[in-house]
């Protein structure tokens, strides 16, 4: 017998299928202006959609099937801008966007014109650390709390210091604030 959380997933799961299914049939089919466009999509890999299917723009990994592409689908709008890069930093948004020493992508806000009508930004998670893997830092270091302690306190939180190397370390755990 199935548990209560299975079931909620499983509702979920096609309460999601219907509405992407509604969307399809309800999103205008052609391509008119309809006062949305130009569109211009602005983000890191959450915007980006880093590992969807219909990967292109190289280290970007920009998928064709992120939400700034299901929007403007979505929407009808007649000239989309992607311009959406995995670990992009909110920097990004002004600055050229490096990995190592290559230039992956160059000041997302440039994409920006004077006739552009819709504009959405998703960025912030790759700076929650103080090293260059961003999010993922973050992500590491819970696998390695629990993977060092897995039965360890879940309400804790790691303190974080810069290294000096160009990354963060952390170097102890904090009981996490109670409400």
């Amino acid at each position: 017998m199935p548990s209560s959380a299975r079931k909620r997933r499983s509702t979920l799961l096609d309460a999601t299928a219907l509405a992407t299914a509604l969307t399809a049939l309800v999103a205008p089919a052609a391509h008119a202006d309809n006062g949305y466009g130009p569109y211009v999509a602005l983000g890191d890999s959450y915007a980006a959609g880093a590992g969807v299917p219909g990967q292109s723009a190289g280290l970007c990994l920009r998928s064709d099937h992120n939400y700034g592409h299901l929007v403007a689908d979505s929407l009808g709008v007649s000239t989309y801008t992607d311009v959406t890069c995995s670990a992009a930093k909110v920097k990004a948004i002004t600055s050229p966007q490096y990995d190592a020493t290559i230039k992956v992508n160059g000041p997302q806000i440039d994409a920006v014109k004077t006739d552009t009508k819709l504009v959405t930004i998703g960025i912030g998670g790759n700076d929650l650390s103080t090293s260059d893997l961003g999010i993922g830092e973050v992500i590491a270091t819970c696998i390695g709390g629990a993977a060092a302690n897995p039965l360890g306190t879940p309400a804790t939180t790691c303190t974080h210091t810069d290294t000096g190397a160009g990354g963060g370390g952390c170097t102890g755990r904090t009981p996490w604030p109670s409400a």
